[in-house]
């Protein structure tokens, strides 16, 4: 019974000073700052601008920066956007031409 209660007794022990203080000590990483966590979150200004007019439906601005940051960087997003932008505007022979040259680039 005496080495049941030892076991006993070191087990709350253990738990009550906590296991961690067995371990090795390890670094606990620092959160990031405010001001840099922020920075990472922030858009460039030409896709802030064109949300902008997205939300203001100022379509004929828009699409010039939507092809734009289409062109450069040639995500979903903007491709997306800048077709939408050109079918409020009723261009559909340029929206067809975007179109086709996205399929033949990526196909599938």
């Amino acid at each position: 019974m005496n080495s049941i209660m030892k076991k006993i007794y070191t087990i709350l022990i253990i738990a009550l000073f906590g296991a961690t203080t067995f371990l090795p000590a390890q670094e606990i990483p620092a959160f990031p700052k405010a001001e840099t966590a922020k920075s990472k979150i922030e858009k460039p200004d030409d896709e802030k601008l064109a949300a902008e007019y997205m939300k203001g439906k100022e379509y004929e601005k828009a699409v010039e920066l939507y092809a734009k940051l289409y062109e450069e960087k040639k995500t979903r997003y903007f491709y997306t956007y800048y077709i939408f932008c050109l079918t409020e505007l009723q261009g559909f022979k340029t929206a067809l031409k975007v179109v086709r040259r996205e399929q033949k680039e990526n196909p599938g």
